[in-house]
């Protein structure tokens, strides 16, 4: 299972658990590779919220608070079930 979240990051699942993969540059081809791994989709995404939080360019309280929200609704736009339901008639 693959769960793109960004352009720059995606979870995906392996046979014991979960990783966080970012894209990598080899030989002009671009190629997931994973930077931690987890046993729960719930630690995982917990822990790329905080490294997104972290890495973000936020200098006062009041701007991580703002990114605190924005990596929020990228996670849960990301991660949200999206159905399409279909009626014949």
């Amino acid at each position: 299972m693959k769960l793109p979240i960004d352009n720059k990051h995606r979870i995906s699942s392996y046979k014991y658990g979960w990783q966080i993969e970012m894209p990598r540059q080899k030989n002009g081809k671009t190629k997931w590779e994973p930077v931690s791994y987890y046993t729960s989709l719930e630690n995982a995404v917990n822990s790329l919220g905080h490294r997104l939080v972290r890495e973000s360019r936020a200098d006062t309280l009041t701007e991580a608070l703002a990114e605190i929200d924005r990596v929020s609704a990228t996670l849960s736009r990301a991660l949200s079930p999206q159905f399409k339901v279909e009626v014949d008639r």
